[in-house]
């Protein structure tokens, strides 16, 4: 499901939860890849709130401790919006 087109429909009627994908990016992406997505879905799902950071359904045994580590500390380095 795409974030920017929920939150673009539903803006301040919904709150939005997930959306790092825990298909390809956590399980196997570089930190870089985990960074820009991380920082994909708060550009998108930050402005006016309604929207709570997490993988798009579990942090399952595929991925590697490091990686959801990883999206964890970005989301804490980018937790006020607006973010530079």
């Amino acid at each position: 499901m795409s974030l920017e087109l929920m939150k673009t429909k539903y803006e301040d009627k919904l709150t939005f939860i997930g959306n790092v994908d825990a298909t390809t990016v956590l399980p196997h992406g570089t930190a870089e890849k985990i960074r820009k997505q991380v920082f994909e879905c708060l550009r998108i799902g930050a402005p006016g709130g309604g929207f709570i950071l997490a993988s798009d359904h579990s942090i399952h045994e595929g991925v590697k401790s490091i990686n959801a580590k990883t999206m964890f500390e970005i989301a804490r380095k980018y937790r006020r919006y607006p973010f530079a």
